[in-house]
C-alpha cells in the first residue's frame, strides 16, 4: 500500500469504524476526565475583579486657570502625554509601596518574609494582580485581582486615590522652590524701584520735577530773556539750565528704567500669586469615571468553560491515542 493510499485509509472511513468500536472507551476517558476537571475546579480558590476607570485631568495648574487668556478648561480631559505621565504615576514604586503596607500584602499574599527573594516574590505577586493598561481613548483601567472581592475593590480605590497624593508630594517640594524663586526676584525689583524713586527724590529736591517740561519753558523763558537788559534773569534763566543739563540724563535714564522695573514688578505679582496658588492648590490629576465595586462573579477559575474544554480536549485526545494504537496494533 502506498503512502499516500495510508494516510486516506488512516484517515476516513477506517478511522471512524476504530472510534465506533472504542466509543465506550473514549466516553468513559472523555466523561471521567470532565469529572474530574469539575472537581478540581471546585477546590481552587476563585478569584475575583475589581477595575476602576480614570481620565487625566489637563496639566493646566490652577494658577494657568487663573491668569492665563489661553488655558484649557479645568473640566478638558488630557491629551496623550498626561495619559502618559499618568500611567508612570501609577506604576510608581511609591503607589506599588503605599499599597504594600497598607494592605499588609506579604501577609495577604502568603509571602514568606524568611525566604531567599521575598520582596521579589512580592512584586511579582502584586504585577500579576494588578494590571494597568492605557485603553484607545486614552483612559487608563486598573484592574485587581484577588481571592476576596472586598480587598480587589479597595486595592483598586485606593490607587485610584494615591494618584494624587503622590503626584501633590512630587510637585509639593519644586512647587515650594519657585515660590521662592519667585518671592526673592519680586523684593529685589521691589527694593531696586525703591532707589530709583530715592534717586529721583534728590533730583526734585535739586527743583527738577518735569524735566521736559521744565526745559522747554526755561529755554523759551532764556530765548525771550536774551532780548531784554535784565542780566539777573538771565543768570537765573542759566543756571536753571545748567541744574537740568546737568541732571537731565540721569533723569531720564532713571525714569526709563523705573518704567520698565514698574513693569517688571507687576509681570512678578502675577507670577507670585501663581506660585503661591501652585504650593496651596493643586488640581487633581485624573477624573474618575467608573469607582471600583466588588464582584459578585469569579473571574478564575469560569468553571462551565474549563469543563468544557477539558471535556473537548479529553474527547479528542483519547480518539486519536485510541485511532493510533489500533492502526499500530494491525501493522
Amino acid at each position: 500500500m502506498s503512502e499516500h493510499n495510508e494516510v486516506k485509509d488512516f484517515t476516513f472511513i477506517p478511522t471512524i469504524k476504530i472510534l465506533f468500536k472504542n466509543i465506550k472507551i473514549i466516553g468513559t476517558v472523555t466523561i471521567t476526565g470532565t469529572l474530574l476537571t469539575w472537581i478540581i475546579c471546585l477546590f481552587i480558590t476563585p478569584e475575583y475583579k475589581s477595575t476602576v476607570t480614570v481620565f487625566p485631568a489637563n496639566l493646566s495648574s490652577v494658577s494657568q486657570m487663573l491668569f492665563s487668556e489661553n488655558e484649557r478648561s479645568i473640566s478638558v480631559f488630557g491629551d496623550e502625554n498626561e495619559s502618559e505621565q499618568l500611567l508612570q504615576i501609577i506604576h510608581s514604586e511609591d503607589i506599588m509601596n503605599r499599597i504594600i503596607d497598607e494592605f499588609d500584602l506579604y501577609k495577604h499574599y502568603n509571602i514568606d518574609t524568611d525566604s531567599k527573594y521575598p520582596k521579589t516574590n512580592l512584586i511579582n505577586k502584586y504585577k500579576s494582580n494588578v494590571i494597568i493598561k492605557k485603553t484607545r481613548f486614552m483612559s487608563i483601567t486598573i484592574d485587581v485581582y484577588d481571592t476576596d472581592s472586598e480587598i480587589a475593590t479597595n486595592i483598586a480605590n485606593r490607587i485610584s486615590d494615591l494618584i494624587d497624593t503622590v503626584y501633590r508630594d512630587i510637585q509639593k517640594e519644586r512647587n515650594r522652590e519657585a515660590l521662592a524663586i519667585v518671592q526673592s526676584e519680586y523684593d529685589a525689583a521691589r527694593m531696586y524701584i525703591t532707589q530709583i524713586e530715592d534717586s529721583l527724590n534728590k533730583i526734585r529736591k535739586k527743583g527738577i520735577n518735569n524735566y521736559k517740561a521744565e526745559s522747554e519753558v526755561y529755554n523759551a523763558a532764556y530765548a525771550r530773556a536774551l532780548g531784554s537788559d535784565s542780566t539777573k534773569r538771565l543768570k537765573a534763566l542759566q543756571q536753571k539750565i545748567d541744574t537740568l543739563s546737568k541732571y537731565g540724563g540721569i533723569t531720564l535714564t532713571l525714569l526709563g528704567e523705573l518704567e520698565l522695573e514698574q513693569k517688571r514688578v507687576a509681570l512678578l505679582r502675577d507670577k507670585l500669586t501663581a506660585a503661591q496658588v501652585n504650593v496651596t492648590r493643586i488640581i487633581p490629576r485624573k477624573i474618575v469615571v467608573n469607582k471600583a465595586f466588588p464582584s459578585e462573579k469569579a473571574v478564575f477559575p469560569i468553571i462551565w468553560l474549563t469543563v468544557l474544554l477539558a471535556g473537548i480536549s479529553f474527547l479528542v485526545s483519547t480518539s486519536f491515542l485510541v485511532t493510533y494504537f489500533e492502526k499500530f496494533r494491525k501493522k
